[in-house]
């Protein structure tokens, strides 16, 4: 987490951003133990014999507290099943709409259902999918790379929600995915840096990206912008 800065006139706004992956942050029910899935709904349903528990409700109140700790004002998530989702853990572990006004989510590529995800008190202004993108046979992005606009007072913060190809299966194996997705990643960023009318520095929100030194912007904010980017040396290290 790092603090941003946006010119403001002649003021200068803070603002506080976190990334979390939350692993897994379903709203879904698992069977319970030694039950059959095909025997389950033989019967109907049985108030008094219920077959199934609520996944990970533990895990959740966790993820929320470590969340509350950062005192975000914008949070960039990872491994999200649905906005549904996402709304309802809002409210069960994090305070509710009064704690964060503004949450975003927008069905990705992976199987599994995990998409990214935003949760803000600044108002959402503009989001943009990038799940579309194709490279060959296959989606490019794994999940998404989502594009989000915030407006902080009278000016807008741009974030990119990125969730890169897992690296299950071995660095040198996933590297090439991993490669590609950063520099597409880089491409639309730098295309919407010189659309703009004015110099917003976009920030990048990756939770997977090991750094191990040198970190480096995606583009060069002149001291106004100290949020740390690492999409430039991905390509040579992952």
């Amino acid at each position: 987490m790092d603090l941003g800065t946006i010119s403001k006139g002649d003021e200068v706004a803070e603002v506080r951003l976190a990334t979390f992956n939350v692993e897994n942050l379903f709203a879904r029910f698992k069977f319970k133990q030694k039950i059959d899935p095909n025997k389950a709904v033989e019967d109907g349903w049985n108030v008094n014999e219920t077959a199934f528990t609520i996944l990970s409700p533990e895990a959740k109140r966790i993820t929320g507290q470590a969340i509350r700790a950062t005192k975000a004002e914008v949070i960039c998530l990872q491994e999200v099943e649905n906005l549904d989702t996402l709304k309802k853990f809002r409210t069960d572990y994090l305070g509710g709409r009064k704690a964060y006004p503004y949450a975003l989510s927008i069905d990705g590529n992976d199987p599994r259902l995990i998409d990214v995800a935003v949760l803000s008190k600044h108002s959402i202004v503009h989001a943009r999918s990038y799940a579309f993108l194709r490279h060959g046979n296959s989606a490019l992005f794994s999940r998404d790379c989502l594009e989000v606009d915030l407006l902080v007072g009278s000016k807008r913060l741009t974030l990119f929600v990125q969730h890169y190809k897992s690296i299950m299966g071995g660095r040198k194996k996933t590297r090439p995915r991993r490669a590609i997705q950063v520099s597409k990643t880089k491409e639309i960023i730098r295309d919407r840096v010189s659309r703009r009318g004015e110099f917003r520095p976009p920030a990048l929100a990756e939770p997977d990206v090991t750094v191990s030194r040198h970190p480096a912007p995606i583009v060069q904010p002149s001291g106004r912008a100290p949020i740390r980017q690492w999409a430039n040396r991905l390509g040579s290290r992952r």
